[in-house]
């Protein structure tokens, strides 16, 4: 974490309305989440999960609200409250850490499945930016209507119950030479682009390469954590339903659509940094915060050489930890 990474972080913290909203959707969503997907669900306690969980969110951010004024304390301060941290912090209570390992390595990956798979294609395929490379080695288990099943990532971090079973090439895609020997018919690239640069320069040079990378004809499914603006709504029918509908479904959703423009922006900043160094606990990804609104995003997909096909807005996506203003772009490489 760079020190204007910090100080960008820090700016959205202060944001009363941006940090009100993310506590509240942290509370109620991880409570939600624990009680869904722990292994003995039947037999918890609700009104003490509800408890541990916001005792939980109140250390967090008030232990966050202590370094406001201090970027450099903010690094060493998520790492140690970092899930991945030894000792772990004593708020992370077990039934948390039971229901999150059992959601990561199952209903995440069906859930995924679910919002993919009326896009998804045939031919050969990879994710970009796999990580651990769960989601290739569930498709691969589940889907099956592709031909080869490939991760790719900048490290391996492949989880052990995959690593045996998918291709997978350490490859960056960000490098101003970074083009594949191998082609592809369908990627996916789930949300990885935000945190490739702020600067168009490096977005459009990662969307290219891969653009390289794609068979004539072949498909990129992105998702992105979006910014929805009013205007834009208003001047697209298809949004209006969507959106509609979600505020009705999502309620926490309609309240971070009301929103303006830096306000959903500081929303996005407080969701990745905090959801990735403390729950999934990688405090040391990069976070340039590259986040764009739902039609600039297209913009930029056409800029680097894509047409656009599909579109599907799915909001706080029900069922999972760490919920963002999530949109899906089905792309064709032009």
């Amino acid at each position: 974490m760079t020190q204007e990474e910090a100080k960008r972080f820090l700016d959205a913290f202060r944001d009363g309305r941006a940090r009100t909203l993310v506590h509240e959707m942290m509370e109620q969503y991880y409570a939600e989440a624990v009680l869904e997907n722990h292994p003995k669900s039947a037999s918890l306690n609700r009104g003490e999960i509800h408890r541990q969980t916001r005792d939980l969110c109140t250390d967090i951010f008030g232990s966050v609200a202590q370094v406001t004024d201090d970027p450099q304390a903010l690094y060493p301060l998520l790492s140690r409250l970092s899930r991945g941290h030894r000792p772990m912090a004593a708020f992370w209570f077990p039934e948390f850490n039971e229901a999150y390992e059992n959601y990561k390595h199952r209903r995440k990956l069906e859930i995924k499945l679910e919002q993919l798979k009326p896009f998804l294609g045939t031919g050969s395929y990879a994710d970009i930016g796999c990580g651990g490379g769960d989601l290739v080695g569930y498709l691969k288990e589940n889907y099956g209507k592709f031909s080869s099943y490939t991760g790719i990532d900048v490290m391996d971090w492949r989880s052990e119950s995959v690593r045996e079973k998918i291709d997978f090439r350490m490859f960056n895609f960000a490098h101003p030479e970074g083009t594949l020997a191998d082609t592809f018919d369908f990627a996916t690239c789930m949300a990885v682009i935000h945190h490739v640069g702020r600067d168009e320069a490096s977005r459009l040079r990662f969307l290219r390469n891969i653009r390289e990378s794609l068979n004539p004809g072949g498909r990129l499914l992105v998702e992105e954590d979006v910014m929805l603006l009013p205007e834009e709504i208003a001047a697209n029918s298809g949004y209006q339903q969507e959106t509609g509908q979600l505020r009705k479904e999502q309620p926490l959703y309609g309240a971070y659509l009301d929103l303006g423009r830096q306000e959903q922006e500081h929303v996005l900043i407080l969701i990745d940094l905090l959801a990735n160094s403390l729950t999934v606990g990688v405090p040391d990804m990069d976070f340039p915060f590259g986040f764009l609104s739902i039609d600039e995003w297209i913009r930029l997909f056409r800029k680097a050489g894509y047409v656009h096909e599909k579109i599907k807005i799915t909001g706080f996506v029900r069922g999972t930890f760490n919920r963002s203003s999530h949109v899906i772009y089905l792309l064709r490489r032009n």
